[in-house]
């Protein structure tokens, strides 16, 4: 065994088991950013594919074989292409939309000790914004993230910069407004902008009956660190999309505690 190691470049047998360890988790990481995408199909797809050219090159079928084979060829822009949500949204997470880059810092250090950007109004002005929300059955989306937020993940819509108020998003996502379409953005205990346009999750797994709102609350989630809170028109229930997850049915008072600790400053 110590032969074929060494047979394989790799000068001590310790490289070998850590580069097997970290293809390992790399591929475990692919596979947690893929789940629950059309993504396992379509690479099943292309396996099946593959497969079907080993065998007609083997049959010696020439125009076939030749075909599959400059189809295949372009594997790596074909890969791209098929994965481009998936892909953007690993760069993404791994870039300044996690959270935890040096912009968090830098407001971290400028605000110090003042917690009212971060649970105050959690407590005075979400927390019964989205009781009455839910009684009055009015359809909500509100997005709430620690760091800037640029399309492809939100695109800007109508700019406010005013502080989060019951009153003013009741306002806002009231029926008659001409801005109640679309999402309201909050960052730092502000209302940046609203009428904002998110990208559409595809997740096979959502149920049918989900609409707009609740795609476009996943579809934020799975490429930002944001927690993405829906309000339903037709059933006055609340959600919340966090880290590529929806969970439906939630109460106020437990997305209260949840969005509290995402927000705390550690």
């Amino acid at each position: 065994m110590k032969e074929l190691i060494e047979a394989m470049g790799y000068p001590v047998p310790w490289l070998f088991g850590l580069d097997l360890l970290l293809v390992l988790l790399f591929l475990y990481l692919v596979f947690v950013l893929v789940r629950g995408s059309l993504a396992p199909a379509i690479l099943l797809g292309l396996g099946i594919l593959y497969m079907v050219y080993l065998l007609v090159n083997w049959a010696g079928l020439v125009l076939l074989s030749t075909l599959l084979g400059q189809f295949l060829g372009m594997g790596v822009v074909l890969l791209i292409v098929l994965f481009q949500p998936e892909i953007r949204q690993f760069l993404l997470q791994l870039g300044g939309n996690t959270g935890v880059g040096p912009q968090r810092w830098f407001r971290k250090m400028m605000r110090g000790n003042d917690q009212r950007a971060d649970e105050d109004y959690v407590t005075t002005e979400l927390l019964p914004l989205l009781r009455d929300a839910m009684n009055l059955r009015l359809g909500m989306l509100i997005v709430v993230s620690r760091q800037e937020l640029q399309p492809p993940v939100l695109s800007r819509g109508t700019p406010i910069d005013a502080r989060v108020g019951r009153a003013l998003l009741l306002s806002v996502f009231h029926r008659e407004s001409p801005i109640h379409d679309g999402a309201a953005w909050i960052m730092d205990g502000r209302v940046q902008s609203v009428a904002c346009v998110l990208p559409v999750s595809e997740s096979p797994e959502l149920r049918s009956g989900l609409g707009l709102r609740h795609r476009a609350a996943l579809g934020v989630s799975e490429l930002a660190d944001v927690v993405a809170l829906v309000v339903s028109e037709e059933e006055g229930s609340l959600s919340v999309a966090r880290e590529g997850k929806l969970t439906e049915g939630v109460s106020p008072e437990q997305v209260a505690l949840d969005l509290a600790a995402y927000l705390r400053v550690e």
